[in-house]
């Protein structure tokens, strides 16, 4: 049987590589960034940061295997906070959201 961290670390790795080119498609055109949704983009962080929490307390429990899926998935996260940033800084300058819809939601 495949030790549960063994399989993080290897989605954190496939994480990565998608992440890797995300990120090479957005330097090549900035628009494409355009049809991100902010909600998707923020519901994606939320989930990103709630699974880092758990590494946070996997490796507070003594359960070192986790280092690595944890320093994997800091670019990812990296990447949906710079996303989740633009599209809601985007949406507010077009006029489409304000602020207290943000804060309703």
């Amino acid at each position: 049987m495949i030790d549960p961290s063994t399989l993080f670390n290897i989605s954190n790795i496939l994480f990565l590589l998608g992440t890797s080119l995300l990120i090479r498609a957005v330097l090549k055109n900035r628009n494409i960034l355009k049809g991100y949704d902010w909600l998707g983009a923020l519901l994606t962080l939320s989930a990103m940061i709630c699974v880092q929490q758990a590494y946070i307390m996997f490796i507070q429990e003594g359960l070192t295997n986790y280092w690595v899926s944890f320093g994997f998935s800091l670019p990812t996260i990296s990447y949906w906070v710079l996303v989740t940033a633009y599209t809601i800084r985007a949406r507010l300058q077009k006029g489409k959201i304000t602020i207290t819809e943000l804060e309703d939601e």
